[in-house]
């Protein structure tokens, strides 16, 4: 008889602590929008005033070289070598990848673009954020938000948004590797947080489930040389580019016309450039005029990594904007 009591003691108590969690943190709890709510409260994650301006810094890029030497990755297959402009799909399949870059140079401190993550958020929109490693170091609070969303897939923009076509040697190398130093302190101390991990119970574990190694990379500029493609996709890399150019970064450059661009030029397997570092004007208006009108048509919103795997890359063997050379000018 004691033994029953025991039993039902036990069994009163896990019920009860299930109904508990149950009650604090919804089915979906594990994981997901809830997940970022047992770390974060709904304010914390909102856009904040004037946080989306650039600040002035006198610090430079902090870059050293003596760590960043080549880790003997497994090279990716030769299918992708080269630049992913966009990818070829079933006629029945209407995918496709929007993709903000939240890049840093190296005398500034770049902002970051709440209204268009809230929105993405609120719409439920997959994406994939092309990070610059400077701009990981300098927004530790909103990196770890955007690592621990599910929505969103993390890619590499290079350390400081430098020009990587004249770089050569170990100058390119550490601009591309050492974003997978900051990429990996950002993820281990969001593991670290005690929001992350799960009770003695058992009952609140997480589904965080994202990959530690960086797998996709976006040229600052735009811009790659042979070189440059190459140490990428040693490093076990895809470079990624796009086919479809919101312009977001020009001034005078309005949301209705952003709109516009987008709908005209978008068809299934299209990979969409814009930015959430306060460089893109007009971006966040320029969202809730295409989003829904894109969705209206049949279009799904996949990540660039899920886009991948759902058909066949188109690969260019250099990099640029809109046609071959038309970014030359950067220097």
């Amino acid at each position: 008889m004691g033994l029953r009591v025991i039993d039902w003691v036990f069994a009163f108590i896990t019920l009860s602590a299930t109904f508990i969690g149950l009650c604090i943190f919804p089915a979906n709890a594990f994981g997901g929008e809830a997940q970022l709510l047992r770390c974060w409260k709904s304010s914390d994650l909102k856009v904040k005033p004037r946080e989306q301006f650039a600040k002035r810094s006198k610090a430079g890029s902090k870059l050293t070289f003596k760590d960043y030497t080549f880790r003997g990755l497994p090279e990716i297959q030769k299918l992708m070598r080269g630049s992913i402009r966009r990818v070829s799909l079933r006629d029945d399949q209407k995918l496709v990848a929007i993709t903000f870059d939240l890049c840093e140079g190296p005398f500034e401190i770049a902002g970051y673009d709440g209204s268009v993550i809230d929105y993405l958020r609120e719409k439920k929109v997959k994406a994939t954020l092309f990070v610059g490693g400077k701009w990981l170091e300098n927004h530790k609070e909103r990196a770890a938000q955007l690592i621990a969303d599910p929505l969103f897939e993390i890619g590499s923009h290079g350390w400081s948004h430098r020009n990587l076509r004249g770089m050569t040697g170990v100058r390119l190398w550490a601009e591309i590797e050492r974003v997978q130093f900051a990429y990996e302190r950002a993820y281990d101390n969001l593991l670290a947080r005690q929001c992350m991990k799960s009770t003695g119970l058992g009952l609140f574990k997480t589904n965080f489930g994202k990959p530690r190694k960086l797998s996709l990379f976006r040229f600052p500029f735009g811009t790659c040389s042979k070189e440059a493609l190459t140490s990428v996709n040693k490093r076990g890399m895809l470079a990624v580019q796009w086919d479809v150019v919101t312009g977001d970064p020009a001034f005078g450059q309005s949301a209705k016309r952003i709109a516009s661009v987008v709908l005209a030029r978008t068809k299934p397997g299209s990979i969409i450039i814009a930015h959430a570092n306060g460089r893109g004007r007009n971006t966040a208006k320029a969202l809730p005029l295409f989003i829904p009108k894109l969705r209206s048509k049949g279009y799904k919103f996949v990540t660039v990594s899920e886009l991948l795997k759902s058909g066949t890359p188109q690969i260019a063997k250099t990099c640029y904007e809109n046609r071959p050379g038309d970014n030359s000018h950067y220097k």
